[in-house]
């Protein structure tokens, strides 16, 4: 499903048309929409529906910021935990 909707916005019957070519049940192709947090948006009052992916959205795992774009420098930044396991 990923890749289907990676170029943007696609009519949702159509990815139920190629889900139900490729042998994926309704239930499934439901399942995977919520695990990837598809976005279901109507393309007008009268419009299909349309499904997409959402931008990327930094996780508490992930930094705004890469080290090399520090104002400070090196000592800005605390080490990871890699670096902190060598110094001991």
């Amino acid at each position: 499903m990923q890749a289907a909707l990676a170029a943007g916005p696609v009519c949702a019957a159509e990815v139920k048309e190629k889900a139900k070519a490729d042998g994926i049940t309704l239930m499934t192709l439901r399942r995977a929409a919520d695990a990837l947090s598809v976005l279901k948006q109507k393309a007008s009052m009268s419009g299909a529906w349309l499904w997409s992916i959402p931008a990327k959205v930094l996780t508490a795992g992930e930094f705004a910021q890469e080290k090399s774009l520090s104002t400070f420098g090196d000592p800005e930044h605390l080490p990871d935990l890699n670096e902190l396991a060598d110094k001991l």
